[in-house]
Parts: structure tokens; sequence; C-alpha cells
């Protein structure tokens, strides 16, 4: 999947999981929020185009 949607950022998104799940008192709310604020709208679209074409798949 990551060879064939290279404009989606894994490896930031794994990382800011691993901040999630692990790193709880170094979590920084406001960088959270304006990260999510500013790039989730353009990455649900990517997602989106992407759950597209592996429905297709069947």
């Amino acid at each position: 999947m990551r060879g064939q949607y290279p404009s989606i950022p894994w490896r930031n998104l794994r990382g800011l999981r691993n901040v999630l799940a692990h790193d709880y008192s170094g979590i920084r709310y406001d960088i959270i929020w304006t990260t999510a604020a500013a790039s989730l709208p353009e990455l649900r679209a990517r997602l989106g185009e992407m759950r597209s074409d592996v429905e297709g798949w069947s």
C-alpha cells in the first residue's frame, strides 16, 4: 500500500501514533490540534481515494 500511495505521509502517521500511544506526558495538545486542523482534510481526501481504489479491487 505504501508504494502505491506515496503521497500519504506513512512515516509521519506512524510516528504520530507512537507518540500518542507511548509518550503520554510528552503530548503537546496544541501541536496535535494544529496538525489535525491543517493536515487532516487533505489526508482524509487521500485516504478516501485509497479506500475507493481498494473497494474496487474485488
